[in-house]
């Protein structure tokens, strides 16, 4: 983890570092990020690594538009494999992003406080599929390079509204034809554990065996390098997969 202090953005979170890290990521061609107004109608794209060009620095988007807006809806990360053909999202910024030269884009957000205050971006120049294995440690290389310590975990996973239940399912199914189904799944289950429910009424509720929800919480929490539920839970909040 980098010791320099934060530079800026939510809650200490340093943005710089965090582009830097992205930007390092192999098949990342450009890697920038976003701040969102304190007002929360607007974000502004800054702090580029890689660009070409000037077109897409200092772009003002509606939190409705684009990559970024789905981002920030649904507090999770986004990921397109061809961003002038993509469904699920709006297209006013596709004449910047084509002059620039991408392709392939995919947004983390930035969590704090329950609102996404930041964003960062990572950008390919041809078509590809950023996976979820590669989007799992891009969102882990984006958290690890900021300096703000991690609190201590909570005690026990907060249960989620049925508004904020309805909206991550609601989030699922819009990008269910971007991410590989086992990713889905995966998150499908988190998702429950995180209401509270057991082994047995996650398989029931998602028609499922016991046994493979063990299989998904067993991957998923290895990718999140935790050995329990409640730790695995609380790191998918910090990573902005779960509200």
């Amino acid at each position: 983890m980098r010791t320099q202090p934060p530079d800026d953005g939510a809650a200490g979170w340093n943005a710089g570092a965090a582009v830097d890290a992205v930007k390092s990521l192999d098949l990342v061609d450009v890697a920038f990020a976003a701040e969102v107004s304190a007002d929360r109608t607007s974000f502004v794209l800054d702090r580029f690594r890689g660009a070409r060009t000037t077109h897409l620095k200092g772009l003002t988007s509606a939190v409705s538009s684009g990559l970024g807006g789905k981002c920030i809806s649904i507090r999770r990360p986004v990921v397109v494999g061809d961003y002038t053909a993509a469904r699920g999202i709006t297209h006013e910024h596709d004449r910047p992003v084509s002059a620039e030269g991408l392709r392939s884009l995919f947004a983390v957000p930035v969590v704090r406080d329950g609102a996404v205050r930041r964003l960062v971006y990572g950008a390919a120049r041809s078509p590809l599929v950023f996976g979820d294995r590669f989007l799992d440690m891009a969102v882990t290389t984006a958290r690890n390079a900021t300096a703000v310590p991690l609190p201590a975990p909570e005690p026990q996973s907060q249960p989620l509204s049925v508004h904020d239940v309805q909206e991550l399912f609601a989030g699922l199914r819009e990008i269910a034809h971007e991410l590989p189904d086992r990713g889905l799944r995966e998150l499908d289950v988190l998702a429950k554990v995180a209401i509270g429910c057991d082994n047995a009424e996650v398989a029931n509720r998602l028609d499922l065996t016991v046994e493979t929800v063990r299989s998904y919480l067993k991957s998923i929490m290895c990718k999140f390098g935790c050995h329990n539920r409640t730790a695995t839970v609380y790191q998918a909040r910090r990573a902005g997969l779960l509200p």
